[in-house]
């Protein structure tokens, strides 16, 4: 072998190797770049999933609350009617109409958590005031109607009970009409959440194939160039030899 047989061999060799380097960098690379754009792509995804589940937790446990005040409203009425029934000596008659006035303060407080909870959610709060306002309607007339009551008098029971007879429908159909809109918002709010699952799912999917794909391009880049280089080293030692 003559000497430039020698240093073209040698100059072949060096760009062969050189390619060599680049192609492992430029696989290394690649995967690089899809693992992180993967990786990413997961913690975004997490971190609104998480947004998602914390919103529904949340929107979930305003509706309790609001289920909690048609409770306390239903055991307000409960107390006045055990006002007019059971209120003929003066002690009992404290003792329900304080636990009337006990219902009133916890139905309200209630309702106040629950409508920041809900403004958080960015849902409708209007109906909370439509019921407060009807309630305190309701809780003039009551109050208006019990001077007209002598405790131990059956006929000023009746004539107490004429007087607010059927006025707490209205309140009570409003506490129920948000509740069936809440329980919808809910709903609506769990199907999103099912959805975002679903597409966190196919992304999943997607990455993997991604990824599969680069490895395998890479798998086919390295089997041509390596049958390459074969083929050029052949050549060189063929013609080294002649």
């Amino acid at each position: 072998m003559s000497a430039s047989d020698a240093i073209r061999r040698q100059n072949v060799l060096v760009c062969l190797r050189a390619r060599l380097l680049w192609l492992v960098g430029a696989l290394s690379l690649l995967l690089v770049a899809i693992t992180v754009w993967g990786l990413l792509a997961v913690d975004q995804a997490n971190q609104r999933q998480k947004a998602a589940l914390d919103a529904a937790a949340q929107l979930l446990q305003a509706i309790d609350l609001v289920r909690h005040a048609q409770v306390d409203f239903k055991q307000q009425v409960q107390e006045w009617k055990n006002v007019l029934l059971r209120g003929g000596n003066p002690a009992d008659y404290q003792r329900y109409w304080a636990s009337f006035e006990d219902e009133e303060k916890q139905l309200t407080a209630t309702l106040e958590k629950a409508r920041i909870e809900l403004t958080e959610e960015k849902l409708r709060t209007a109906p909370i005031d439509d019921f407060l306002a009807s309630h305190a309607r309701l809780d003039n007339a009551y109050r208006l109607a019990l001077k007209n009551y002598r405790p131990g008098d059956p006929a000023s029971v009746l004539d107490v009970d004429q007087q607010v007879r059927g006025i707490d429908r209205e309140p009570n159909d409003k506490l129920d009409a948000y509740v069936a809109e809440l329980e919808i918002a809910a709903k609506n709010r769990f199907a999103d959440l099912d959805q975002a699952s679903q597409d966190r799912v196919d992304f999943d999917k997607k990455f993997r194939e991604a990824i599969l794909l680069a490895v395998t391009a890479g798998l086919v880049l390295a089997v041509l160039f390596s049958m390459k280089t074969l083929a050029r080293v052949e050549g060189i030692l063929e013609g080294g030899g002649k």
